[in-house]
């Protein structure tokens, strides 16, 4: 971006009462699948290139001095179907930190110097998680989900894609991936700051409004039912079973209907995956499941550690697991212990200036607007045991699950050919 901007952008404010931090978090709707074939990375390196020098800041050092000088810490982070970038400080110096916000975003340098440092950057960043079993797992299971096509990429990039990535290559990212239709600005502090207007203005122009983003790049369905294994030493296996069907085509009350569920299931403590795996069967030190929903395709995963020898009984055993949680509802005490760790959940998310900032981000980038919180924290007492059980029902496919075990040579043979797990299996690279 240069200049100022002629299209809607949704500005979103807050100001929670006391306290004296502030947050200004600028959300696009641009992430790590917006990036063009052969180009993996690309949204990743504008994320590290966005601080790097803009405006009267010449270089990323002059950015960090002019943030800090204000008290601010600055942060960005790169998802695989947004990217966010914010400043994080007391609220007295809001106006100018918002202003240095703006500045990055609409009068960027790219300087090629600083942004090949920025691209060393990265190529250290996927070194230094490139022997991380837990990331290799979970992006086994992105690419088991989505198929082997752009979908499938980590969002952080390919180092040899990233190594061939230039100046134009960023500010063309820049141009047609991170315009003001995609763009989100969310403000929370305590203090009424009338320059912000002026700030705005300033750099935005007209496009300063309450228009909703453009929705990111997401798949629009499935990839194969594949099964995958990746043979690697030690004297561990990771196991992930993951259940198609969560997405933000669901509704709020629905979405929090699979969140009770998972909460149950394998979220909080004492959860039935925890308590069979670890407790009764002693298959596992931790297990656990994670929600990972997108626009149109998402999952509930179940991920675990165990003995190589026993990943077959870890994996029917949690089908099993799985089986019983849809087959009748879960109890009123199970229900009841959900809600309240879910609420607990949703007060942590709320508590900081950044953590509101990044809830109504999401909203607003997954439902084009913010709801009103009030009504939502209701909404977790809610919703009975008989209506979760409806809702997991219609939303899970646990017929088209895909499994992905990382560990020695042969620890998954003995669920190739599985009744359990449909589909064929392949060996990652």
């Amino acid at each position: 971006m240069s200049g100022s901007v002629a299209a809607p952008v949704a500005v979103h404010r807050s100001r929670p009462g006391p306290a004296r931090s502030a947050c200004a978090m600028l959300l696009l709707s641009s992430g790590s699948w917006a990036d063009p074939v052969g180009k993996s990375g690309l949204a990743h390196l504008y994320e590290h290139g966005f601080f790097a020098g803009a405006g009267p800041y010449p270089t990323a050092q002059s950015v960090a001095a002019a943030a800090s000088a204000l008290g601010h810490d600055f942060n960005a982070h790169t998802a695989a179907e947004y990217s966010a970038f914010q400043l994080n400080g007391p609220d007295e110096t809001l106006p100018r930190a918002l202003d240095l916000l703006l500045t990055c975003y609409t009068a960027p340098r790219w300087d090629p110097a600083e942004l090949a440092a920025q691209s060393t950057a990265i190529g250290n960043e996927l070194r230094m998680f490139a022997d991380d079993r837990q990331r290799r797992l979970r992006h086994l299971v992105t690419a088991a989900l989505h198929g082997p096509g752009p979908f499938a990429r980590p969002p952080l990039g390919a180092a040899d894609e990233i190594a061939r990535l230039t100046t134009a290559d960023v500010a063309a990212f820049a141009r047609d991936r991170a315009g003001a239709d995609r763009l989100t600005l969310l403000i929370d502090a305590p203090g009424h700051h009338p320059g912000l207007d002026e700030v705005i203005a300033r750099h935005l122009g007209d496009a300063a409004g309450a228009g909703r983003p453009v929705p990111g790049t997401a798949p629009d369905g499935y990839g194969p039912l594949v099964h995958t294994a990746l043979e690697l030493p030690g004297r561990t296996a990771l196991v992930a079973l993951a259940v198609p069907g969560v997405s933000y085509l669901l509704s709020t009350r629905e979405m929090y209907a699979v969140r009770l569920f998972h909460a149950a299931l394998g979220a909080m403590p004492g959860n039935r995956i925890s308590t069979r795996l670890r407790g009764e069967l002693g298959l596992a030190y931790q297990a656990r499941t994670v929600l990972e929903p997108h626009a149109s395709t998402g999952a509930l995963i179940a991920v675990l550690g165990c003995a190589p020898e026993r990943v077959t009984e870890a994996v029917d055993a949690l089908h099993a697991l799985l089986e019983e949680a849809l087959a009748k509802p879960m109890t009123d005490g199970e229900l009841e212990r959900a809600a309240a760790m879910n609420r607990g959940v949703h007060v942590r998310d709320r508590e900081t200036a950044h953590g509101r900032c990044a809830v109504i981000g999401q909203e607003v980038l997954r439902r084009g607007a913010a709801q009103e919180e009030g009504e939502l924290f209701a909404l977790w007492g809610d919703i009975g045991p008989e209506e979760v059980l409806r809702t997991v029902r219609r939303t899970l496919m646990p017929e088209a699950a895909r499994c992905v075990v990382v560990g020695p040579v042969g620890c998954a043979d003995g669920l190739h050919g599985s009744a359990a797990l449909p589909g064929s299996w392949r060996t990652a690279g």
